[in-house]
């Protein structure tokens, strides 16, 4: 997060570079008929450039999530009468940090936007579990070899940061587009949308 040359309320300047830390939730992880939110983590390094508002940051992300069907995918993948997906992003960017204010507002709040690109890898598994509820009953679990695909990518965001200083917790959204995805339903159903949104500390 790039700090301005301001002092923070504790009457201590802010850092020139310092470590960020958080975890979160990722709603467009996982589309399926029973799914939740994946979760994320987020971490790296950031350096304000000179005594300017513009910083850079340089950081890797894992975000995990997954969903299940209850009919067949697509083909080549396993049927059943319960399909399980799991969907694995890791990847990491060099962004650019920008603070909003001058100055953090009231010298606790500091609001910012960041821009970057990067590279991440998305690794889809799939399990097709099989069942007879005959007189004997059995079932049969089938596991598709592993999806995996590089792809760029685009990445915007706006966070919020209190207590600029020697420590600070922010709350980070971001919206990473990742175009050599593929449409959802295709080779596994590659998400081509993340929305992270993050809670950590900077140190």
């Amino acid at each position: 997060l790039a700090q301005s040359a301001a002092r923070g309320s504790d009457g201590a300047a802010a850092p020139a570079g310092r470590f960020v830390v958080g975890a979160g939730l990722d709603p467009t992880i996982a589309d399926g008929p029973v799914s939740g939110p994946g979760v994320s983590l987020h971490g790296g390094y950031e350096r304000r450039i000179g005594r300017s508002r513009w910083g850079v940051r340089l950081a890797g992300d894992w975000v995990r999530g997954s969903a299940r069907y209850a009919a067949p995918p697509a083909p080549g993948l396993p049927d059943g009468d319960d399909v399980h997906r799991i969907t694995t992003i890791f990847g990491g960017g060099l962004y650019a940090t920008y603070a909003l204010s001058r100055a953090p507002v009231r010298s606790f709040l500091e609001p910012y936007a960041l821009a970057g690109l990067g590279i991440q890898q998305l690794s889809l598994r799939h399990e097709g579990t099989r069942r007879w509820q005959g007189p004997n009953a059995w079932s049969q679990t089938i596991h598709a070899a592993p999806v995996r695909r590089n792809t760029a990518a685009y990445t915007a965001g706006l966070g919020l940061a209190a207590r600029p200083g020697p420590a600070a917790l922010f709350v980070e959204g971001r919206l990473t587009a990742l175009p050599a995805g593929g449409a959802r339903g295709d080779r596994a159903g590659v998400a081509t949308l993340l929305a992270p949104l993050t809670f950590g500390v900077r140190f």
